[in-house]
């Protein structure tokens, strides 16, 4: 449209002339020129129509037509509108024109109104057809109300100012409608949050550096209902005077930033962190998202930079989790527990879960949740210490340190169906301390637990890492021996024990007590399986070796027959005292405990074992001559 049209002071052919030029050249543009003169009595004439204009109704020949009688009925107010324009005016309408071809066609009318020095109204316009670009601007508005989205351009001026140019339906529901005489831009301006207008002002500054916008802030609705808008747009291109035109789109994303700050909310609450990775092809990690519990499994504040992970996890169990790094290339879920040093310095256990899946270009991407289970694992570690305990309590004598019976009794025929399986012999020691109760009754029995505990220790250390030692009841010890099966091995085991106990008196409130154990060894062979046969073997010679005076090693093997092996005095002085006893009416045990005294007192005075085996023999005989004394002079009343 010329800026300076030219006015009655030109010839004709002139003004033809330089019309007809100026009509080719809108033609170029795809544009028709003409103009039209309208006179005071509401009459009007074509003062100039473009060659072609015809095509606008189907026919390019087309010289004469009655425009008006061409325009949809549903727009001829737009039309009948331009009838009131005044000079000065500018216009810009958009109407449809049915033409002789019957086909609908939209028609864009520009044009300038201003006064001939003749007095008449001259309009200077151009029509174009843009039924191509209104089905196309029809076509953007349907996808942007389908997938609600405003698709717009905007004009950005230099003093900051911009315009809305073009902006699909769904720019109103953006808004919450748009107040009566206010443009777009002034709308939108207007409805930004007041906590966010920083946010909205700074993209100025971006756009004119011509970076792209990607950034969300609120916006408060002319229906008074507040939004989350995402918005994204970019320089399309720059005017000289340096307005730039912007090509972007703006979303309603209320809902999924609400859904985004309840996730948020639970994540916060819960335990669980929720995060993504990224695997890529060369090896390298990226953590694109987590939730801010991640804060708390680092020990870190708010506003602490999140550290590398990995660098972060206990070295000892670093392997473990590179192993479930490894696997993710085969899209294998993980499911791992492990520990973690934090920031604060505290060790942390964490249950991590991984589900990987393939993205694009060969990367993995394993979503994952991460929870800390320190408490439930501390608590686990515990029970299971406090069972191990219970368990070690239920197998260990209290007093002593030792195993205890039971226990004894499951190695024991563990042992003997292993030796079975292999071929080997086991061989078992039982141990008796001597003359236990005695000190009992002289000392008592806080004194005799001591005793208990020192000559479990001694025999312990006589004995083999792998051997077994257990306290099989009252004062009689046990010894498992794994892999003994020869009369040498057995002697050598039993004396060791022997000597263990005899060498060094126990020390005890600061008074000594010289000890002395009997031995009885047993040995099995490759067929004897039966605990019981095994335990009453070594009884039997334990049986003996304290019939044989005491502080000696008896083996099975040396029993003649299933008889008790004693030196004939002492059997005979036993005899004797029992014949005696019964005659005065005295319990048996009473000579047995003079017996058992007299002993003792001999090696507390550190007299021989000769003179302890006499005192003992004294000790059964003391009462011997009333065996030759008449009845009635023994049971004479006093």
């Amino acid at each position: 449209m010329p800026s300076n049209p030219p006015d009655d002071c030109r010839q004709p052919d002139e003004l033809h002339e330089l019309l007809t030029l100026l009509g080719a050249a809108a033609q170029l543009a795809g544009c028709w020129l003409y103009v039209e003169d309208r006179f005071p009595d509401g009459t009007a004439r074509s003062a100039y129509d473009a060659p072609g204009y015809g095509a606008l109704f189907g026919d390019p020949d087309l010289r004469e037509i009655l425009w008006r009688d061409h325009v949809l009925a549903d727009d001829e107010a737009i039309l009948t509108g331009l009838a009131n324009v005044k000079p000065g005016d500018e216009f810009d309408v958009r109407y449809r024109l049915r033409g002789v071809d019957d086909v609908v066609r939209v028609v864009r009318d520009r044009g300038r109104v201003h006064v001939t020095p003749g007095g008449a109204v001259r309009v200077w316009g151009t029509v174009q057809d843009i039924t191509d670009e209104q089905e196309i601007r029809e076509t953007v508005h349907r996808i942007g109300d389908t997938i609600d989205e405003c698709y717009f351009t905007d004009e950005l001026r230099p003093d900051g100012t911009y315009e809305v140019i073009f902006a699909t339906a769904a720019i109103d529901r953006l808004l919450g409608g748009i107040p009566a005489g206010m443009s777009y831009g002034e709308a939108w301006h207007a409805a930004v949050h007041p906590d966010d207008r920083a946010i909205a002002s700074s993209l100025v500054g971006r756009l004119r550096a011509d970076e792209p916008v990607d950034v969300e802030y609120r916006m408060v609705g002319f229906d008074g209902v507040i939004r989350w808008i995402w918005v994204r747009c970019a320089v399309r291109e720059t005017h000289a005077d340096g307005t730039r035109i912007l090509d972007g789109v703006a979303q309603d994303v209320t809902l999924r930033h609400d859904a985004q700050s309840r996730l948020a909310e639970i994540a916060e609450a819960i335990d669980e962190v929720l995060y993504v990775e990224e695997h890529h092809p060369d090896g390298s990690i990226v953590e694109t998202y987590s939730t801010s519990g991640i804060y708390r499994l680092y020990g870190l504040g708010p506003d602490d930079p999140i550290p590398d992970w990995r660098a972060y996890i206990h070295p000892e169990v670093r392997s473990i989790v590179d192993e479930v790094d490894a696997s993710m290339g085969q899209l294998v879920a993980g499911d791992i527990e492990y520990r973690m040093v934090g920031v604060d310095g505290r060790v942390r256990w964490i249950r991590d879960r991984v589900r990987p899946r393939p993205g694009a270009d060969g990367v993995i991407i394993v979503e994952g949740i991460i929870v800390e289970v320190t408490a439930e694992k501390e608590a686990l570690l515990a029970l299971q210490a406090a069972r191990q305990e219970a368990d070690r309590l239920a197998r260990v004598d209290p007093l002593t340190g030792a195993f205890n019976r039971r226990h004894f009794s499951e190695a024991l025929e563990s042992e003997l169906a292993r030796a079975d399986r292999q071929g080997t012999g086991t061989g078992l020691l039982a141990v008796d301390i001597d003359h236990f109760k005695v000190l009992n009754d002289l000392h008592g029995h806080a004194v005799g637990d001591e005793v208990l505990v020192h000559v479990a220790g001694r025999i312990a250390h006589a004995l083999r890492g792998y051997d077994t030692l257990a306290r099989w009841g009252g004062e009689e010890f046990v010894v498992l021996l794994p892999g003994f099966v020869g009369r040498d091995d057995l002697l050598s085991a039993g004396e060791r024990v022997r000597e263990a106990v005899e060498n060094k008196p126990a020390v005890i409130d600061g008074s000594r007590f010289p000890l002395t154990v009997s031995v009885g060894a047993a040995s099995s062979d490759p067929s004897d399986a039966d605990p019981n046969g095994v335990i009453e073997r070594a009884d039997r010679a334990l049986y003996a070796a304290k019939n044989a005076g005491r502080n000696c090693v008896v083996l099975h093997d040396d029993l003649a027959g299933a008889g008790v092996l004693e030196p004939v005095a002492v059997r005979l002085a036993r005899t004797f005292a029992i014949s005696a006893g019964a005659r005065e009416g005295m319990p048996p045990n009473h000579l047995e405990d003079v017996a058992e005294l007299s002993s003792r007192v001999a090696l507390e005075l550190r007299l021989t074992s000769i003179d302890a085996v006499r005192c003992r023999l004294a000790g059964w005989l003391h009462d011997v001559g009333k065996v030759a004394v008449p009845d009635h002079i023994l049971n004479r009343p006093c």
